[in-house]
């Protein structure tokens, strides 16, 4: 798998009700405008009428669009609990092909993912009522990601990445028309990368690396825009969890020895420097935060060998730690805190099992008992925070198959998806100063490796991996 980082455009507003008002005042997909009330799809002097269940795989798509959607899920949402085979779903794409003039090898409107299902190409507008039909520009994809590559010989094998993604989200106050965002890829490195943060003005993204060897883990920093990242720790054991001051003037992390069964809390100054012991942690803990004033870090832990995890502030003036969440025993526990601009709530996700996790927001202060703000029934997340007005969580959960975007008001209401065009998104992070967003994907990578071979053909040595990078390569040749 690949990590990356990407750009994306500013999303200027979101319907609450978003299916609502894909079906109440349709949409643009392209060169079309979807108007599902009338089961038609109008392109200047085109148009062209549609089967009701054509508008509900459609509508369902756009709710989604640039990620995919499984058959399984399709037909749950379109055809619900009626009995029909996936042919039956294939027979109303084609037919949607054919109406958008699209081409199935080389397709503009509707891609098919091979053994998995369908997602949309296109562009998606929509916008708080009837426009006239009207033709969307054409969207620019996004520029190629940097690759890293030393020479070229060998042999190719698929080998497991990881990447980071930066977008630019703001409040989304309600504006028309809301044009889906588009990513571009920001950094893209070999290796695995985890726990990507922005700085509070949104210029620095800091995050764990750990290079195409599968060395230890470091905390690495990369402007956004800039040439190449920069590595701030160096260390036999592995540093992870970075987090940002307030100010931007240094980073917390996390270093643990697995061998010794040792973990420490550090502050490293930015852009560099000696790394401070700030306080003690326990092995395994996966959640670190600093509070907007300064004073304070939320981190998980737990008694040695619990399963169950707890939230705890610590402080950092008098190092008093503070148990202040209590999931019930037995229970995952609780994970992936995050302090609310303002420094009052923290919201964090609650692990009621392997496969069903919520979001849930407490007073920082411990004057309040913690409360769901989502209550799934199926469904894991990866990554909770705050949109930059503090108003809403964004949060990454598989609840719609594959890992993607969601925000839930602090006020209530159901969650509503984040249009971002990728797959298996996670981890989210939001500058409080600027509202963009970075944020990690997930997806396939081939290297180019050598192996040396005998006069017989046999392998007569070890495998070299010659070429490394985010993306496939392909067909190797010698000169």
């Amino acid at each position: 798998m690949t990590d990356t980082i990407a750009s994306v455009a500013r999303p200027r507003g979101l319907p609450q009700d978003l299916e609502g008002a894909l079906r109440r005042d349709g949409f643009v997909l392209g060169d079309w405008r979807v108007e599902p009330r009338r089961n038609r799809i109008v392109a200047g002097e085109q148009e062209r009428s549609l089967d009701p269940r054509q508008i509900d795989v459609l509508v369902a798509l756009a709710l989604q669009p640039g990620n995919v959607l499984t058959r399984e899920e399709l037909l749950a949402r379109v055809w619900g609990d009626t009995f029909v085979s996936e042919n039956t779903l294939s027979q109303a794409i084609s037919r949607l092909r054919k109406a958008l003039g699209d081409d199935r090898q080389e397709p503009t409107y509707i891609e098919t993912i091979s053994r998995s299902g369908y997602r949309l190409v296109a562009p998606v507008v929509w916008d708080e009522g009837y426009a006239p039909p009207r033709r969307v520009e054409d969207v620019a994809p996004p520029p190629a990601a940097k690759k890293w590559i030393p020479s070229m010989t060998g042999l190719a094998i698929l080998a497991g990445l990881a990447g980071l993604i930066w977008i630019g989200v703001a409040s989304l106050p309600r504006v028309a028309p809301v044009v889906t965002p588009t990513t571009r890829p920001e950094l893209t490195l070999a290796g695995n990368q985890f726990g990507p943060r922005l700085s509070p003005d949104g210029a620095y993204v800091a995050f764990a690396w750990q290079g195409p060897e599968q060395a230890g883990w470091d905390i690495w920093v990369q402007r956004l825009g800039g040439d190449a990242p920069v590595r701030l720790t160096e260390h036999a054991d592995s540093e992870r969890l970075a987090t940002w001051a307030p100010d931007g003037t240094a980073l917390a992390f996390v270093r643990f020895s697995e061998e010794a069964g040792e973990c420490g809390i550090y502050r490293m100054p930015m852009p560099g420097g000696s790394a401070k012991r700030l306080a003690d942690c326990q092995p395994g803990m996966r959640s670190l935060d600093w509070s907007p004033d300064g004073s304070r870090l939320v981190l998980n832990g737990g008694e040695p060998g619990a399963v169950t995890r707890a939230l705890y502030l610590h402080d950092l003036n008098t190092g008093v730690r503070q148990r202040f969440t209590d999931p019930q025993e037995g229970t995952p526990g609780d994970n992936g805190a995050a302090f609310s601009p303002d420094g009052t709530l923290i919201a964090f996700r609650r692990e009621h099992s392997a496969s069903r996790h919520d979001v849930m927001v407490v007073a920082a202060d411990g004057s309040s008992q913690p409360r769901p703000l989502t209550d799934d029934r199926w469904g894991r997340l990866r990554g909770v925070e705050w949109s930059a007005d503090g108003k809403s969580v964004i949060y990454s959960s598989n609840r719609a198959g594959q890992y993607s975007l969601w925000r839930v008001a602090l006020d209530g209401g159901a969650p509503q998806p984040v249009p971002v065009h990728d797959t298996w998104v996670t981890q989210p992070s939001i500058a409080r100063e600027q509202g963009n967003m970075i944020y990690r994907t997930f997806r396939d990578s081939v290297d180019i490796w050598e192996l040396p071979l005998d006069e017989a053909g046999r392998a007569a040595g070890e495998l070299t991996r010659r070429v490394a990078s985010s993306r496939s390569e392909r067909h190797p040749a010698w000169s």
